[in-house]
């Protein structure tokens, strides 16, 4: 991550609504704090979002959940403050925050772009762990993965009142073999009675495999999972977002993991010895199930049709009678 902020995110922060307006983010909003409840082990009460930003996101969703927002940039914490008076503001590096207690949820948009190096991801991954109660969520909605990167460009911009800002963006990946990506912007920016300016900035921003961030997310304990993300605007399966869950230490820690966390609590469990009666009722059951596939394929439609493999055939057979006389002999 680089040391100094984008000026969009300084001294250009109070034209970012007119790069980007909240209300723009509506549909993009509701997805997240569904993807979030249906993950939960409950009705999520609190939540803290990583790299904030503008808070376009937590003017939507702060209305399911009481949200602490939390962002490098002190300009872009006063601008949310703007649209999001009610909600706790924290300045603070997603790296290396910690606030010592725990939330329902964590949330990272796509400030979490702005981590070019496995360390940086790792960092702020644990920073989410960290600040997850058991059983809670994380959200991690980055803008691509290496799979799904290609060249684009884009144009946009809105009028406000006396003044207007008109942008040009292109994503690029010059050198596809490290892991960042060049993120580039013009913006035209325009002032009733002021010359219109023009300002060339560049972000560097990570650029990760599927596996990368599966892996990194267990690692720092998460159980992982990529959720396809849904928008209107955006074509299916082109854009994944990754969920991990805290290990509660009981029973299902969610609706999407809980299958995985009942074995894992099960693998657990002290087993009892088994008994002599047991071991002979095992070796009675896989007998009969090696007898069964041997009178299936001695009278199956594969054994009859199939005159070419009678010798695949055969050392099925010898090999499952092998196996029940090793069954008996045990």
């Amino acid at each position: 991550m680089a040391d100094q902020l984008p000026r969009r995110y300084t001294d250009l922060a109070d034209w970012y609504y007119l790069l980007t307006a909240p209300e723009e983010y509506a549909e993009e909003a509701e997805f997240y704090w569904r993807a979030i409840a249906d993950a939960s082990d409950g009705a999520p009460r609190t939540l803290l979002e990583l790299g904030s930003g503008g808070g376009a996101n937590a003017s939507h969703y702060k209305h399911n959940v009481a949200p602490t927002l939390t962002d490098l940039s002190p300009q872009m914490l006063a601008l949310s403050q703007t649209i999001n008076p009610e909600c706790e503001h924290i300045q603070g590096d997603m790296r290396a925050l910690r606030l010592n207690r725990t939330f329902d949820a964590v949330f990272v948009h796509d400030a979490i772009c702005y981590m070019t190096t496995e360390s940086d991801l790792r960092r702020a991954m644990q920073t989410a762990f960290e600040h997850c109660r058991p059983g809670g969520v994380a959200l991690f909605a980055p803008d691509d993965t290496r799979e799904n990167f290609a060249d684009t460009t884009d144009h946009g911009g809105h009028d406000g009142e006396g003044r207007a800002l008109r942008y040009l963006q292109w994503s690029s990946d010059p050198d596809p073999l490290d892991g960042t990506y060049l993120y580039e912007f013009v913006y035209v920016l325009h002032e009733d009675g002021q010359p219109t300016r023009t300002v060339y900035e560049g972000h560097d921003c990570g650029l990760f495999s599927r596996a990368h961030w599966l892996r990194l997310l267990k690692e720092v304990g998460f159980n992982p999972s990529a959720l396809p993300f849904e928008h209107s605007e955006v074509p299916p399966g082109s854009l994944e977002v990754f969920v991990g869950v805290k290990p509660s230490g009981g029973r299902s820690s969610s609706k999407r993991c809980g299958a995985s966390n009942r074995l894992a609590v099960r693998a657990e469990l002290p087993r009892a010895a088994p008994t002599s009666a047991c071991l002979w009722y095992f070796r009675f059951k896989f007998c009969k199930f090696l007898w069964r596939i041997e009178q299936r394929l001695r009278n199956s439609r594969w054994h009859n049709r199939r005159k070419n493999h009678h010798g695949d055939e055969r050392r099925i057979l010898r090999l499952i009678d092998v196996m029940m006389r090793q069954a008996v002999q045990t």
